[in-house]
């Protein structure tokens, strides 16, 4: 019987927050890139795939996504099946000790207190604890390990320039959601991610499993725990880094839905790249992107009927300053057999007019997304034309027969370079720095499937080619379902296409985007609670 089913790169210059499909420049919102790039800051840049990801594939095209506690599906390419991050367990304890426990993490002290707290129940979760507790605690998580293998091509951009290095990046992540009765509710998550990898990885800037971060935080928690402090870590054979990732408060309405805290948010339509996702997106040839990352934020979701709703919010930057952070509006309803989302975003500045649109047409799913950006529209000093920019994102998907998942998209980006001598120049300008764009060039083609080859086993494979330069990435991927909650895979990212070539003063210049990106092959094993 037919069927219909409707699944990111960046380059870094820093580390707030990467958006890029390699490794990522500094694009943190007060980020200074303009000008020559420095070696390290170029390395940063094109070091690594990290190890999260993009937007899972999103619901039937008659069917409007939810987002209520912050968790992306994985997208097809990792494992054909909605992500399982969302298996929980109930457990029993008392209700007073617990209230008490919870109470306090609403005290000033806030993030580190609640932080332990979750620590110490994330520990008696793993020694199998019994604890007796209101139906109303509801405890998930899981436990994943990546063992990663970098080959780097031979050129200037990398130190060592070209070779072998490997890394095994491990992440904890404990979910708890406290229903305090049917209007209230507090959930919290967070991340412990020790990482074992060559010092050499830390150095070019690479991002790993467990390690994003946005911009979009008011404040947040030093990301090392061990050795002491960011220096030490850089040189570190070993390390372990943390993320309270969700920490927000939910309220029921009888108009709406209020979500106060670190949340997750994300919209569009499209499967690889989405021009509308500019809060925190995730990178092409990001590993793990079963949770969207979280960011401060107060938002608002008033229902309008079927399949409609308003949503509104404000996103808190750096310290709560207005030029790091960000505000939207977002309408979505459904018409004519049609999803349709209109909004705007105001982010660092700059203002986004954004759309997209999702339907059934003869079995198969099509999509339509799309955003223009002005540079520093809401800056009375920063407003530049010359930067402003256009994405669009269109495709389909079809599921066959036999339950062979296939999707093609095409991605246009105003904001890329036309040929590969532009590529490096682009990094400096508002679209790489603040607007979440990391692919180089202006046209993309991708495409991929999806295949059980057993009840167990699932085969999986898709592949980005730029068409400015001819060059491809190209992501296979092999996973076994060992029981109903563990998991093992394997997969491999490839860039195909021209190496850097020697440039002038010695410095390289690029002959193709993903000829450019390292190889990177892994394992990893995954279990869920």
């Amino acid at each position: 019987m037919r069927g219909n089913a409707s699944t990111r790169l960046k380059i870094p210059l820093g580390t707030v927050r990467r958006p890029f499909p390699l490794p990522a420049p500094d694009l943190g919102p007060r980020s200074d890139a303009a000008g020559v790039l420095g070696l390290r800051k170029l390395a940063s840049a094109f070091a690594s795939p990290r190890a999260l990801g993009v937007a899972g594939p999103r619901p039937d095209a008659v069917q409007l996504p939810e987002w209520r506690e912050g968790s992306t599906p994985a997208r097809s390419r990792n494992s054909g099946r909605v992500g399982v991050s969302g298996r929980k367990r109930k457990l029993r304890a008392s209700a007073s000790a617990l209230q008490s426990g919870f109470a306090a993490t609403l005290a000033p002290v806030g993030g580190a207190f609640l932080c332990r707290i979750l620590v110490v129940v994330g520990m008696l979760l793993c020694a199998g604890s019994r604890v007796e507790a209101a139906d109303s605690w509801e405890f998930g998580g899981y436990l994943k390990d990546y063992t990663l293998f970098y080959d780097f091509p031979q050129s200037g951009l990398f130190i060592p320039a070209g070779g072998w290095l490997a890394g095994n990046n491990a992440r904890f992540r404990l979910h708890v959601t406290w229903h305090l009765n049917d209007r209230f509710s507090l959930t919290g998550a967070y991340d412990l991610a020790p990482r074992v990898q060559d010092p050499g990885l830390n150095n070019l800037g690479a991002s790993f499993v467990g390690q994003l971060r946005s911009s979009y935080r008011a404040a947040d928690l030093d990301p090392v725990l061990y050795p002491g402090n960011s220096r030490e870590a850089a040189t570190a054979h070993f390390s372990i880094l943390q993320n309270l990732d969700r920490a927000f408060l939910t309220l029921h309405l009888d108009f709406a839905d209020l979500y106060v805290g670190r949340q997750a948010i994300a919209w569009g339509a499209a499967k690889v790249v989405n021009p509308t996702d500019v809060i925190a997106p995730f990178a092409y040839n990001e590993l793990d992107v079963e949770d969207r990352i979280g960011v401060d934020a107060v938002r608002l979701r008033i229902p309008l009927g079927n399949l409609s709703e308003l949503d509104a919010g404000y996103v808190f930057g750096h310290h709560f300053d207005f030029p790091d952070s960000a505000f939207f509006l977002r309408s979505r309803f459904y018409a004519l057999h049609t999803d349709f989302s209109v909004l705007t975003v105001g982010f660092q500045e700059n203002l986004l007019a954004g759309f997209d649109l999702s339907r059934s047409v003869g079995g198969a799913g099509v999509w339509v997304e799309g955003a223009q950006v002005f540079a520093g529209a809401l800056s009375e000093s920063r407003r530049d034309p010359a930067q402003d920019y256009f994405r669009l994102s269109t495709g389909s998907d079809y599921t066959l027969r036999d339950g062979t998942y296939l999707f093609v998209e095409y991605d246009f980006s105003q904001a890329g370079g036309r040929r590969p001598s532009e590529y490096l120049e682009r990094l400096s300008t508002t679209a790489f720095r603040q607007g979440a764009v990391y692919l180089l060039g202006r046209h993309y083609l991708a495409g991929g499937f999806s295949r059980d080859l057993t009840p167990l086993v699932t085969l999986s494979a898709e592949a980005l080619v730029n068409l400015t330069d001819g060059s491809l990435y190209l992501v296979p991927k092999l996973e076994y379902s060992l029981s109903q909650n563990v998991y093992l895979s394997g997969s491999t990212y490839l860039g195909l296409g021209a190496g850097p070539a020697p440039g002038d003063a010695g410095f390289p210049q690029l002959e193709s985007e993903f000829g450019s990106y390292p190889d990177l092959f892994y394992f990893s094993i995954r279990y869920y609670f």
